[in-house]
Formats: structure tokens, sequence, C-alpha cells
């Protein structure tokens, strides 16, 4: 029994640490939009690489349309500073859209290999918590002379 339980747990840390390792990969293409100042926006993947296909659109609070355009090869799109959208979304045409609220404060995103290896870490940390458990109870208990 104890030979399963530890064939279990290493299986357990081995898969994690192969998910950890291809997640990166399964997001390779995801589009986002980043506000770079008033009237700039830029519309990347997250690998870094430019989405130069994208399109904008800038909507106000009752979804109306304020501004509409491609964005220029260095991934860029600017609008005029005056406009006050609510709301940019993008799209490549090739089945990757985003959106942007242009309402709420802009916070850096947590890297995909740190939200991997955080996963992985609490997996981890459980696999030892319940080994730990079980070898606990199954270990005879000392009784003083």
């Amino acid at each position: 029994m104890n030979i399963i339980k530890k064939r279990v747990i290493i299986c357990t840390i081995a898969a994690a640490l192969l998910a950890s390792l291809l997640a990166p990969a399964a997001y390779a293409h995801r589009m986002i939009i980043r506000f770079e100042e008033p009237g700039l926006l830029r519309v990347i993947y997250d690998d870094n690489s430019i989405a130069r296909r994208a399109e904008i659109v800038l909507l106000d609070g009752d979804n109306k349309e304020l501004a509409k355009g491609p964005v220029n090869q260095d991934g860029y799109f600017s609008y005029n500073k005056s406009l006050k959208p609510k709301l940019a979304v993008a799209d490549d045409g090739l089945g990757h859209r985003t959106q942007l609220d242009l309402t709420v404060s802009q916070r850096e995103e947590i890297p995909v290999a740190a939200k991997a290896l955080l996963g992985v870490a609490i997996l981890v940390f459980a696999a030892a918590f319940f080994h730990y458990r079980n070898n606990k109870q199954s270990l005879p208990k000392y009784k003083p002379r």
C-alpha cells in the first residue's frame, strides 16, 4: 500500500510539472490591448509580438462608436485625446478578440509562467501535507517506559 501512495504522489508531481511546462504554449497567442497614454493604445499578443491586423473600436458608456480604425505597423492606435471612451475592443480577424475597460486603472498583468509556478507550488505543498499526515498516522506511537 505504501508503494502505491508513493507512486500516486510521484505521478501527481510529474503531471503538475508537465502541465506547468505546457501552460505557456497554451496561451501563446492571446491578444492584449495596452493603454500607453491618453490618446494611444497598443495591441499585441502575449508573447509581445505585434497584432498588425488588429482593428480597434472605441465605445462610450452607451456602446456608441466613438472611433474605429486599424493599428499601425507597430501595433499602435491613436485617437483624439478629447474623446472619453469607456471601452476599447480589438479584433484581428483571425479569431482573436479582446476588450479593455478604460474607466478602471490599468495594472501590470502577472506573467503566465509565474501563475503556473504558483499553481505547481500549491499542488506540491498539498501533496507534501497529505503525505506527511498519512505517514504520521501510520507510525507507532511512542510510549515511555
